[in-house]
C-alpha cells in the first residue's frame, strides 16, 4: 500500500479529488484514483471505453491512473506515491482503515450530515471535515460539526 492513502467520504466530491490529484501529479508524484462510490462519478469523469470499464483495467488519463474500487487491491498501491479513494457514503471499515487521512465531505443538508455519522474511522487516521456550498444563513459551520459528532 502507498504511504499516502487519502480517503474522501460523503456527498459527490469528485471535483476535489480531481483537483488534488492534478496538484500532486504536477509535484512529480504518481497518483492512483480509486472509485468506491455508489454513483461511480469519479470514474465517469473520464472517457472510458465500455470494453475497458468492465475488464478491471486501470485507465491512464492526463498522467493519473483511475480504477473502480471493485478491481482495487492494496498491493496495487505500492506502485504509487499517493492513492486517493472516493469512498462514497458506504465506506467499508476495512478500506477506511487503510487510509492515512480521511476527509468527510458534506453540505448544509441535514440528511447528508447524518449519513456521515455512520462512518467510523480507525484509530490514528487524521480526520477532516469539508463543508461544500456554504453561504450565509442561520446554519453555521459549528452547528454542522456538532450534528456530525452526535
Amino acid at each position: 500500500m502507498a504511504n499516502n492513502v487519502i480517503g474522501f467520504a460523503g456527498i459527490d466530491k469528485y471535483e476535489f479529488i480531481l483537483y488534488l490529484s492534478r496538484i500532486v501529479f504536477h509535484l512529480g508524484k504518481k497518483v492512483l484514483l480509486v472509485d468506491y462510490s455508489e454513483s461511480e462519478a469519479l470514474y465517469q469523469c473520464i472517457p472510458v471505453p465500455e470494453s475497458l470499464r468492465e475488464a478491471g483495467c486501470s485507465i491512464h488519463y492526463r498522467g493519473i491512473d483511475f480504477l473502480l474500487g471493485k478491481h482495487y487491491h492494496p498491493d496495487l498501491g505500492l506502485n504509487y506515491d499517493v492513492v486517493i479513494l472516493d469512498l462514497g457514503f458506504q465506506g467499508k471499515a476495512d478500506i477506511v482503515s487503510k487510509c492515512t487521512s480521511l476527509f468527510y465531505v458534506t453540505d448544509l443538508q441535514l440528511h447528508n450530515i447524518r449519513k456521515l455519522r455512520l462512518q467510523i474511522p480507525a484509530e490514528g487516521i487524521a480526520v477532516n471535515l469539508i463543508i461544500k456550498d456554504v453561504f450565509f444563513c442561520k446554519i453555521k459551520a459549528e452547528d454542522i460539526i456538532e450534528e456530525w459528532k452526535q
